[in-house]
């Protein structure tokens, strides 16, 4: 992972304001996250057998409740602990499990996931190749 401790140092200083300024308010900004946030809600609408689900890079919020409220397990992964902290805090699920990891370091079995969704996260990592296989 590329400078692990800036990227966690830069989403701490603003983890209170980060879900707000770059998913719900309507700027030029954030239209690029925005319109990526759609594009995955859209694949995933049609899926009918979605048992388990790995959100990689989810950071301080679950992105796709419906996906939440679909399946059995909603595996939130995310390099900063207080954002895996905030999602236990905000939503009262038994089938959340949160795992503290980057991707470079993250090996998941083979077949555990039904769903992978990586949001904004493959760029931070260093063997790009690998984590997408």
């Amino acid at each position: 992972m590329k400078n692990t401790g800036e990227i966690e140092k830069d989403f701490l200083a603003k983890r209170d304001t980060y879900f707000q300024e770059n998913y719900v308010k309507e700027t030029k900004t954030n239209y690029l996250r925005r319109y990526r946030n759609e594009l995955i809600r859209r694949e995933i609408e049609d899926l009918s057998t979605v048992r388990t689900v790995l959100d990689v890079g989810c950071g301080p919020a679950i992105l796709y409740p419906e996906l939440l409220e679909r399946c059995e397990t909603y595996h939130a992964m995310d390099l900063v602990e207080s954002n895996l902290e905030k999602i236990k805090s905000q939503y009262n699920a038994d089938k959340i499990k949160t795992i503290q990891s980057d991707l470079d370091h993250f090996v998941p079995e083979e077949g555990a996931y039904d769903v992978i969704i990586s949001s904004g996260s493959i760029e931070y990592a260093n063997d790009f190749e690998r984590i997408i296989k």
